[in-house]
């Protein structure tokens, strides 16, 4: 039961960070924004070490945590780009590729699924892929043009081939070193990655604004609690499936958003396919 609570913490910490970002993406550069993000969170990932003792058990960790580093880094800010120039729920559907990476890649380390969890995985992929909106604003009423929400979109598959690729290897990683290490090798080598980007650029810090936007604060902290329930949860679960109950989520919360901040309606198809994301959880969960 423990590891349920996990997987679904997680899943709705990183759908309150995707809204985040996406309402903060409006007024920050997004290597600024994917900074704040990875500095903020080394607190909370030191608090961790604690009462997780950070240990290395052999030197092919470092491998995959590289390339785990390189994968988030540039995710982190494509994903802010991607949000700031298409609406939540035209983007948030590409991410419905992630769940099909990470449960094929899942194989390779005996990650065998039933065959109604595939299904149940590819009900999850429908629903989430083929959610749109009939009307979709930006705060303020802003529309981007079709070219920008295009980029937007492409930039956001982008995003889920990153991050389906990187679940994978964190469980990977995680047979090398403890989960607190993970966390904590992962936050500060990002984050010095992403400091070489910002600086590299010339992009404005715009510390200032740290006393400002207070809301910026909101980014570590659901980064550090997503990322922290998702290492424990994939000890156990499957990448796949858990990879699908992060996407249902995922598209649930950014209807939901939608509809309550950004006027995007709720439609008796968006409802249909929601229904079909649900159907696929529970084969995914129950089988």
């Amino acid at each position: 039961m423990i590891v349920e609570v996990f997987v679904f913490t997680s899943a709705i910490s990183w759908g309150l960070l995707d809204l985040t970002r996406k309402i903060l993406g409006k007024n920050f550069s997004a290597p600024f924004l994917a900074l704040v993000l990875s500095v903020g969170q080394i607190p909370i990932v030191i608090g961790w070490t604690l009462f997780e003792a950070p240990i290395i058990y052999s030197p092919t960790y470092i491998v995959p945590t590289l390339i785990i580093v390189l994968m988030h880094s540039a995710a982190s800010i494509a994903f802010i780009r991607s949000v700031t120039l298409a609406p939540l729920s035209e983007t948030i559907p590409f991410l419905a590729f992630s769940p099909a990476v990470t449960a094929l890649l899942g194989l390779t380390i005996q990650e065998w699924l039933s065959p109604l969890q595939w299904i149940g995985i590819g009900c999850i992929m429908v629903g989430v892929g083929k959610v749109r909106t009939s009307k979709a604003m930006k705060p303020g009423e802003d529309t981007s043009s079709e070219s920008e929400q295009a980029i937007g979109k492409w930039l956001m598959l982008f995003v889920a081939l990153c991050w389906g690729g990187a679940i994978f290897l964190d469980k990977v990683a995680l047979q090398f070193a403890t989960p607190s290490c993970h966390a904590l090798l992962i936050t500060l080598l990002s984050s010095i990655v992403l400091y070489g980007i910002v600086r590299f650029r010339n992009i404005e810090l715009q510390m200032k604004s740290l006393l400002s936007s207070p809301a910026l604060l909101l980014l570590p902290a659901f980064s550090g609690l997503a990322f922290i329930t998702q290492l424990l949860a994939i000890q156990v679960y499957p990448v796949g499936v858990f990879e699908s109950i992060k996407r249902a989520v995922g598209v649930f919360m950014a209807a939901l958003f939608g509809l309550l901040f950004f006027q995007e309606e709720l439609t008796f198809r968006k409802i249909a396919l929601l229904t079909l994301v649900v159907f696929g959880t529970s084969l995914v969960l129950l089988f």
